[in-house]
């Protein structure tokens, strides 16, 4: 610029003006080549803004590509992995596009598909089957269906899922149509051999009486199996049930008892709780158990119950009826005095039944006790042979043992058991167990030593019998009398034992009336107008009997041959009475009277019949007699000692 301003001032003045136009001239031009400059500056700038912005926009687009290549190839890998196959169809039922799975899933090469009509790979029945659908896509439809696809090449009956969705170009016409195909073969069959199983569950839950149930805390409803419906004989289908409708079903007795145990159950924070209530079916009362487990959340409250319910009804009748059963038995056992019992033999324990509290004297709610506290219990003289019969039994190896042995109740009472006992052993030969009965065979024992004494007492009675009758036959001997009449002697001494005899049979050998003995005694020759028989009711003992009917009968003999009885016009009179005061107070003293007869003549010796008059009473009693024959009629005074009778209270007073 310097420059140019000395060269202009070495000028003429006429070049001077000249030179003026030509420096504006130049001014101008360059102010424009400067501002040509800066747009040049400018448009280099923003052209490597352009381009750099071209270089980033470029880089990120390839980027983007590259990403979307990979979720291209790792869609592909999932749905290949996954076994869906997907598939791009033009309008005109070709395939544009397809991946491996579905290759696989109509059986061929994927390049043997691409551009090929539908009809050419899948067939014509797989068409058909399918044909509908793809109308309705091309109608711009989403479509879903399952369904079995009869594919020309694929795997028979296979059942597949399908979704398919219109593909549209910019201007949302639809030119084709993208699907996605999965083989649910194996889904389907688990499902319905699932179906099959809860089929097979819920006609067996119905038959076994089982039913399985759901219930959800906030809604307060229960979901019922079909068994589970079927326990409370609701109607076919219902599936569902409120708290309240499901305790109307419940035995109102039981709701109080169910209350308080599933709360004490959710307030413990069980995760499990039983329960057992009754509820009534088609008017039949059933019960039901519901086993049921509970789950809670983090703050501890419960959200849901999952269990099953069991008709348990069978069970609780055969419980009653077994409770029944054994409350008879145990009352038979009371009554026939039998009582189980085991005995652990390694521990020394036994239990018993409760049916032997009343034979030992224990408490009722006694059920168990030590073998000291049995043994204790045993009579000290049967304890050693008790013992010993054991440990032989057990040394023997002996299956069973019957053993007889006393025991002494509490306040002294003795009785008597039979025990009856099955041994077990273990794999070493050792007694582990003992199992049986006691039974109490008091009465039996009594029986049997009674029995005892009866036959002691009936031998030694037939001995006295014998030896009496040998002696009477032989006194009957006496004074030379004839065959007939020695034999009419004895037939009547001997009736008038057997007569007695009879009489203490009748009453067991407890003893005989003494109204009844004279009675029979005079029977067979005194009439009632002849004879007066006059005394209190008084029981002679067995001995006393067989004693006072002989002197009964030979008196009577000598009244018929000789004495009152003899004529038709006497009279025998019988009185007893208890002597209540002198020497012979408390004695039986019975007096014979005979009057109206012949005149007496005493004999002048002295036979069998008036020895026994005079000596048996004495001999055999310890009593008197005063006999005196007088011609006015035979006197004869008895006095028979206290021990021999017994006054009847109960009975009036015999008069005949």
């Amino acid at each position: 610029m310097a420059n140019r301003k000395s060269a202009g001032s070495s000028g003429s003045p006429s070049y001077r003006g000249g030179s003026s136009r030509t420096k504006r001239g130049d001014a101008k031009g360059t102010e424009i080549l400067l501002e040509t400059k800066v747009l040049l500056r400018d448009a280099r700038k923003d052209l490597a803004e352009t381009l750099q912005a071209l270089r980033v926009s470029e880089a990120r687009s390839w980027t983007q590509a590259e990403q979307l290549r990979e979720l291209s190839d790792e869609l592909n890998t999932t749905l290949n992995t996954a076994g869906v196959g997907i598939t791009r169809c033009s309008r005109d039922l070709r395939y544009l596009r397809a991946n491996e799975t579905y290759a696989k899933i109509v059986g061929l090469p994927l390049g043997e598909i691409i551009g090929r009509p539908i009809v050419e790979v899948v067939g014509e029945a797989a068409f058909e089957t399918i044909r509908p659908c793809i109308e309705r896509v091309l109608a711009g439809e989403r479509v879903e269906y399952e369904s079995v696809v009869p594919l020309e090449r694929g795997a028979e009956n296979s059942f597949f899922r399908v979704v398919a969705v219109p593909d549209r170009d910019p201007n949302g016409s639809v030119i084709g149509w993208i699907a996605c195909v999965a083989d649910i073969t194996s889904s389907k069959q688990a499902e319905n051999r699932l179906a099959e199983r809860n089929a097979q569950f819920d006609l067996a839950g119905k038959l076994a009486k089982i039913g399985s149930f759901t219930y959800d805390h906030a809604t307060r409803k229960l979901q019922l199996s079909p068994g589970c419906a079927a326990l409370y004989g609701l109607p076919e289908g219902t599936l569902e049930l409120s708290r309240n409708e499901w305790r109307a079903l419940v035995h109102p007795e039981d709701l109080p008892k169910l209350d308080e145990k599933a709360g004490r159950a959710l307030a413990n924070g069980d995760s499990e709780v039983l329960l057992e209530f009754r509820t009534v079916r088609h008017g039949e009362m059933r019960w039901i158990e519901s086993r049921t487990l509970i789950s809670y959340n983090e703050a501890g409250k419960p959200v849901r119950r999952v269990g099953a319910q069991i008709d348990v009804t069978d069970r609780k009748q055969a419980e009653q009826a077994l409770a029944e059963r054994n409350t008879q038995l145990e009352l038979a056992h009371k009554a026939a005095r039998v009582g189980s019992y085991t005995y652990d033999v390694s521990t020394g324990s036994m239990r018993f039944s409760r049916a032997n509290n009343v034979t030992y004297g224990l408490s009722e709610r006694t059920l168990e006790v030590t073998a000291e506290q049995w043994l204790s219990r045993v009579h000290r003289d049967d304890i050693q042979r008790l013992r010993a019969e054991h440990i032989q039994a057990f040394k023997e190896q002996r299956s069973e043992l019957v053993s007889e042995f006393r025991i002494v109740r509490p306040g002294g009472e003795v009785r008597w058991i039979e025990a009856r006992s099955l041994i077990a052993y273990d794999h070493a030969d050792r007694a582990v167990r003992m199992t049986g009965v006691y039974i109490d065979v008091t009465e039996r024992r009594s029986s049997e030593d009674h029995k005892k004494m009866l036959i002691a007492e009936l031998d030694h009675r037939v001995k006295n019998m014998l030896a009496c009758v040998a002696a009477i036959a032989k006194r009957s001997q006496e004074r030379g009398r004839s065959v007939k009449e020695f034999l009419d002697v004895l037939n009547g001494r001997i009736n008038s034992l057997a007569n007695a005899h009879a009489l203490l049979s009748r009453s067991r050998w407890q003893g005989v009336g003494l109204g009844e003995l004279v009675r029979s005694e005079l029977a067979f020759c005194a009439k009632d107008e002849t004879s007066l028989i006059e005394g209190p009711e008084v029981d002679l003992t067995a001995m006393a009997t067989q004693t006072l009917a002989m002197v009964l009968h030979e008196l009577t003999t000598n009244a018929a041959k000789y004495g009152a009885l003899s004529n038709g016009h006497g009279r025998v009179m019988v009185r007893w009475r208890r002597q209540s005061r002198g020497p012979s107070r408390g004695k039986l003293v019975l007096e014979w009277r005979e009057t109206g007869g012949p005149p007496v003549v005493a004999p002048k010796t002295t036979g069998y019949g008036t020895s026994v008059i005079r000596n048996l009473v004495p001999y055999e009693l310890g009593g008197t007699v005063d006999y005196v024959l007088v011609p006015d009629g035979t006197r004869c005074k008895i006095e028979i000692p206290a021990r021999w009778y017994e006054m009847s209270e109960s009975r009036q007073p015999h008069s005949t």
